[in-house]
């Protein structure tokens, strides 16, 4: 996966009307406003109700279902991973963006600075904040290339290297 590949991404879900967020790595660079490393795949959040035109507008771009409900994590606990013919991958994550009268959970991404802006490849682009990004790297056993993006983005926004990130963050 590449910057352009993103943006593809991005351009397809925009011309569809699918609010999306970066999430993930390509989440972390948008934020540092450069590519820090290779990505393996794409995460984007978009909001439940969304999710069909989502992967619809992925179709369209020559993206396939290879999994509808696959396990994620305590704060986008389903996903649906996509891919296309050369092999990149798109992990859509579904997740509620807003609280209403008739669902009294409260969602990580309904809260206030849930989302940011970030740059990639010179152009704006919707992501997760960097709060939002430290929330959803814990309650899992980080990799290497997760502890670098959590301490490079506690740098950049003068935040606290959460735990168990902490142990290394010197070492970015």
């Amino acid at each position: 996966m590449r910057a352009g590949d993103v943006l593809e991404v991005l351009d397809a879900l925009e011309h569809a009307e699918v609010p999306a967020w970066l999430a993930g790595g390509w989440g972390i660079d948008a934020l540092l406003g450069e590519v820090t490393r290779r990505h393996g795949d794409l995460d984007v959040v978009v909001d439940l109700r969304s999710e069909r035109q989502a992967r619809a507008a992925l179709y369209r771009i020559g993206y396939r279902t290879v999994d509808e409900r696959a396990e994620a994590g305590r704060w986008m606990p389903l996903l649906s991973v996509l891919r296309d013919r050369a092999g990149r991958t798109v992990e859509v994550l579904p997740v509620r963006t807003s609280n209403d009268q008739t669902d009294s959970a409260d969602s990580l991404f309904a809260r206030p600075g849930a989302f940011s802006e970030g740059w990639l490849a010179g152009r704006t682009v919707r992501c997760l904040s960097a709060t939002t990004q430290l929330t959803v790297h814990q309650g899992y056993e980080p990799t290497s290339s997760d502890r670098r993006d959590v301490a490079r983005v506690c740098e950049r926004y003068g935040l606290r290297v959460p735990p168990p990130y902490d142990k290394i963050s010197a070492h970015v």
